[in-house]
């Protein structure tokens, strides 16, 4: 039994990995209401371990803590911040630890010299220029196309 376990984790990490995702989508299109105060602290490490599980699991920690976060009754722009901090200071951890633990080839090294004009100009060029659809034409479009991605995972 232990080896048809191994031989199918794949396969089932990435239909958890589907479920997930179409969780996700759903969540998007659903309206819920933000919180009357802000959560527990033991609220906010509930979404932190989910968000651990999944960044260890399917490489993707962002839905939970952002879902949790965006539900607060905090102004936006501390929301981003939050997870801004966040994000940027788990990917400087990984970048730190990856490199001395497992060393870094050449091609990821050249992956990363090219990649980092092109997310840089494209960062700048939305800021400047957001896209001119409204968020209530962005958000079905956006849940849309995680509810594709996911049934894809799931069907494979």
């Amino acid at each position: 039994m232990l080896g048809w376990v191994n031989d199918n984790a794949a396969a089932w990490l990435e239909t958890a990995l589907g479920v997930a995702i179409v969780l996700c989508a759903v969540s998007l299109v659903i309206r819920r209401q933000q919180a009357s105060s802000v959560g527990a602290p033991r609220a906010f490490s509930v979404a932190g371990a989910l968000s651990g599980l999944m960044g260890g699991l399917f490489g993707t920690s962002g839905p939970p803590i952002v879902f949790y976060h965006y539900r607060q009754p905090l102004a936006t722009d501390v929301v981003r911040r939050a997870l801004l901090v966040m994000f940027a200071s788990k990917a400087c951890t990984r970048l730190v630890l990856v490199p001395v633990s497992m060393g870094i080839s050449a091609h990821a090294l050249l992956l990363c010299v090219l990649s980092f004009p092109v997310v840089h100009v494209t960062t700048r060029l939305t800021t400047k220029r957001p896209p001119p659809w409204s968020p209530a034409v962005m958000r079905p479009l956006v849940a849309a196309l995680l509810a594709l991605s996911g049934i894809a995972m799931i069907t494979r």
